[in-house]
C-alpha cells in the first residue's frame, strides 16, 4: 500500500469537512488559511478527487468527501483514543513506544516530551529496539505504536500510517 498523503493533510481535512470552512481548520490547527487551503489542495489533487465544492464563500462537501471522512473516522478514532484520559489519568495503563534506535533522537524525544508535558499524569514507556521486535511487540501486543523507517516489509496485521514527509511511518494493530 502506498499512502501519498500525510496527517496534516487529513486532519486539516476532517476539521473542513466538520465546520465547512477553512479558516476553522486554520485556527484549530493554528496554521495559517493559505496552508489550510494547500492541504486541502493537495489532497484533492493526490487523489484525483474534487473534496469540496465551493459557491458563494461557501464549502459543500462530496460524495467522495464524505467518503474519505467515513474512511478517516476510525484513523481519528485511534488518534482521540491515544489523546484520551486513559493514558492521562493516573491510569494503570501505560502507552508503550518502541522505535529504531534512529529515532531516539532528540526530535523524537521532544514529541514525547512536550506531549507528556500536556499529559502530566500520563505514563509512557518507550524502548529502542530492533524492527522485528517491534513488529512482535505490537502484534502480540505488548506495545501500542512503534517508530520506523517505511522502507521495510510489515507484518500483516499491522496498519503503518506516515506522520512525518520521511521514510518514517508509525505502526499500529490493524484493529487499534
Amino acid at each position: 500500500m502506498n499512502i501519498k498523503h500525510n496527517i496534516k493533510e487529513y486532519e486539516t481535512f476532517r476539521i473542513v469537512y466538520e465546520n465547512g470552512s477553512v479558516t476553522a481548520a486554520a485556527k484549530q490547527l493554528a496554521i495559517s488559511q493559505p496552508a489550510a487551503s494547500q492541504f486541502i489542495s493537495s489532497l484533492e489533487e493526490k487523489s484525483q478527487f474534487l473534496l469540496f465544492r465551493r459557491a458563494k464563500g461557501q464549502l459543500y462537501a462530496t460524495q467522495k468527501a464524505t467518503e474519505l471522512y467515513k474512511a478517516l473516522k476510525p484513523f481519528f478514532s485511534g488518534l482521540n483514543f491515544i489523546n484520551s484520559n486513559i493514558w492521562t489519568e493516573q491510569a494503570k495503563t501505560t502507552l508503550h513506544i518502541m522505535a529504531q534506535p534512529s529515532f531516539a533522537s532528540p526530535y523524537f524525544v521532544r514529541l514525547v516530551t512536550s506531549f507528556i508535558k500536556k499529559n502530566p499524569l500520563a505514563k509512557i514507556s518507550f524502548a529502542a529496539t530492533t524492527d522485528r521486535v517491534a513488529q512482535k511487540s505490537l502484534v502480540e501486543g505488548r506495545a501500542h505504536i512503534a517508530v520506523r523507517f517505511a522502507n521495510t516489509v510489515f507484518e500483516p496485521d499491522l496498519a503503518h500510517i506516515p506522520f512525518v514527509k520521511s521514510r518514517s511511518v508509525c505502526l499500529l494493530p490493524r484493529d487499534h
